[in-house]
């Protein structure tokens, strides 16, 4: 009978080895799927900047934008008519900048990229574009006042004042 024993224990010693061993297996693989799944996940794409620019003169203009959601910075770029930028810049926690060394009458291009705070859960997002143009020079208006005097036949005195 003690052989009918041995038997009988070992068969369910052995069974519930496998349990166990099946329940471990189990789990390792329920968190391989999550840790998966965890991978899988796309960043979502911030919304394009949307560029406004104003307080425009012939050397300088301000350039804003809306706060966009998980943003941490905006890479700003301003390139004139031959492509060659004038401002090129990473801000954060800022969302206007103001430029100053502009020519007149010049056309200048601003790109401007939010770039994501948590690369996980966002991606850059499209780059918005925005175009506007100098004003010309202004004319400094002199005004000076003319004297004539000693006007004879043939000669006359003129002084500007």
């Amino acid at each position: 009978m003690k052989k009918f024993e041995f038997k009988r224990d070992a068969a369910l010693l052995i069974r519930h080895i496998w349990a166990q061993f099946m329940c471990i297996a189990l789990c390792v693989s329920a968190l391989s799927a999550c840790d998966k799944a965890e991978e899988d996940v796309e960043a979502t794409q911030l919304d394009t900047p949307v560029l406004t620019v104003s307080d425009i003169t012939s050397n300088s203009a301000t350039i804003s934008w809306e706060e966009i959601s998980g943003a941490g910075s905006y890479h700003l770029i301003v390139t004139d008519s031959e492509e060659t930028a004038v401002y090129d810049n990473t801000l954060e926690g800022q969302t206007s900048v103001g430029i100053d060394n502009l020519s007149p009458s010049t056309a200048y291009k601003v790109a401007c990229t939010a770039i994501p705070s948590d690369t996980q859960l966002y991606s850059q997002s499209e780059t918005g574009y925005k175009e506007f143009t100098t004003e010309g020079e202004v004319a400094v208006e002199q005004s000076f006042e003319i004297s004539v005097g000693n006007v004879t036949s043939n000669t006359a005195e003129v002084t500007v004042i």
